[in-house]
């Protein structure tokens, strides 16, 4: 149970390639100090108790604010089951190996970070696009439901994850000429360093190349749409927004609604062409629906969650 009396809250918002955390004045709202760092803090990481990264931030944290409540946002969390592992793993750690062994900890998903990061009491649709995917929604009445977020084998569509590993599939498929020629393929072998095609077998079935490295190639298939306006790169990023859009969608039916509002998170909707397409797509089917980029950092959202459940607790 959180407590207002716990004026320092650490609010973590853990991905899969980067993490951003904020030391927050539950009381004010005012945000005293910002943390990252360019490593994952997921449910494998967690799982695997590689708490590195954990420790820094938390280490960064504690040298100016005593820090006596934690939420953290962490994506790979999909079940109740996870959570439950995510939460003794981390306590055991914090009890074993750091001053916080009695933090009040939260443990959600990182989609609920976003989606608690807005101030109003709309239909809501939160959508994260960057490693991975996820999409998730609530309504006025407090009703829930979600799309994707069941890792890269199963989902995960839409996703920087998504556009690389397309972005290899029409590298092979354009050496083998089972498709049109594209660009594409002399900037991934540039990219890898290599001189065939038939090299990429040995690169992407390295024990070290991740899921992370796959979605790095985004950028790869951005520049060769943007400089050479090659098709197949274009027809990645559209396919890529239609996938988003079927989130959306999915979340929408099942909540029936009509009018919400759209709550965008991570690099993808940074790439124009593909925002600008999944908007389309959206408002040809919801008209009514509005789109909404938080003015505050995502991990902001678990001062809203702090807020609730102090609320909740105390009534």
């Amino acid at each position: 149970m959180l407590n207002v009396k716990n004026k320092y809250l650490l609010s973590i918002d853990g991905g899969s390639s980067t993490v951003k955390a904020g030391v927050i004045n539950i009381e004010t709202g005012e945000i005293q100090k910002e943390i990252s760092a360019n490593n994952p803090l997921n449910y494998n990481t967690i799982r695997n108790k590689k708490f590195n990264t954990l420790r820094i931030i938390l280490t960064e944290a504690g040298k100016e604010h005593k820090i006596n409540s934690m939420i953290m946002g962490v994506s790979g969390i999909d079940n109740n089951i996870e959570k439950r592992i995510a939460i003794k793993t981390i306590n055991n750690y914090l009890k074993k190996n750091t001053k916080y062994k009695k933090i009040k900890l939260v443990v959600v998903n990182d989609i609920d970070l976003v989606i608690e990061n807005i101030d109003r009491e709309d239909n809501k649709i939160a959508i994260i696009a960057g490693t991975g995917s996820n999409c998730f929604g609530v309504n006025k009445k407090g009703d829930t439901a979600k799309s994707g977020g069941l890792g890269e084998l199963l989902t995960d569509q839409g996703s920087g994850y998504y556009i690389g590993l397309e972005a290899l599939k029409e590298t092979v498929k354009s050496y083998d000429g089972r498709s049109k020629k594209t660009e594409l393929e002399s900037r991934v072998l540039r990219y890898f360093r290599i001189y065939d095609v038939k090299d990429l077998k040995n690169k992407v079935n390295k024990k070290d190349f991740t899921k992370k490295d796959i979605a790095r190639l985004t950028l790869e298939v951005v520049k060769c749409y943007i400089e050479k306006k090659d098709f197949t790169c274009k027809n990645i990023l559209k396919n890529a927004s239609y996938e988003l859009f079927l989130h959306i969608n999915a979340v929408a039916n099942k909540l029936n609604m009509n009018n919400f509002v759209i709550i965008e998170s991570g690099s993808i909707f940074k790439i124009p062409y593909l925002k600008k397409n999944f908007e389309k797509y959206v408002l040809t089917k919801y008209d009514e629906a509005t789109f909404y980029i938080p003015t505050t950092p995502t991990y902001y959202g678990g001062y809203y969650l702090a807020k609730n459940i102090i609320s909740h607790t105390s009534s």
